[in-house]
């Protein structure tokens, strides 16, 4: 009889192919778990994901056309709408007529609007610091490093899709 021990293959190292196939699992799990994760800090303040997103949107570029702030947000045309409709009930936006388009209305925060932001601002700092808790600067900067990568690739193969 005999005894010697079936001898243990050393693990291997996963492929470039795993290593990327579970990248973008990753990936998709975090951004949903992220969206989960801020609709329900901003849940209470009385907003949503898309309605603090396109007023950050407006922030940094005031005075967009709904078609433009539909392309940028990548939203549909309809859900765009139900949005902003929201958001000025709320008193948050306005809409304005475009003075080269009559036909065309531009979106503009309010002061009310722009008010609301600093509170957004204060939710999205705090999530940020949950999300990234115990990581250093460095990781940080990778990780961005990385992330913005992959998205420039992805921008590079989806242009003249549409």
């Amino acid at each position: 009889m005999n005894n010697t021990r079936a001898r243990a293959r050393p693990p291997t190292a996963p492929s470039r192919e795993q290593h990327e196939l579970r990248l973008g699992f990753l990936l998709h799990d975090t951004a949903r778990l992220r969206r989960s994760a801020h609709d329900a800090v901003l849940r209470p303040a009385g907003f949503t994901t898309a309605q603090a997103s396109l007023m950050r949107h407006l922030a940094r570029e005031d005075g967009q056309t709904q078609s433009a702030l539909a392309e940028a947000l990548e939203l549909g045309k309809v859900a765009l709408g139900e949005t902003v409709d929201r958001l000025e009930a709320a008193g948050y936006i306005e809409r304005r007529a475009c003075p080269l388009d009559r036909r065309a209305k531009r979106i503009h925060l309010t002061r009310a609007g722009r008010a609301a932001l600093d509170g957004l601002l204060d939710i999205a700092v705090a999530l940020n610091a949950d999300i990234y808790a115990g990581l250093s600067t460095a990781e940080l900067d990778t990780a961005t490093r990385v992330l913005d990568a992959v998205k420039q690739n992805l921008l590079r193969m989806t242009r003249g899709r549409t």
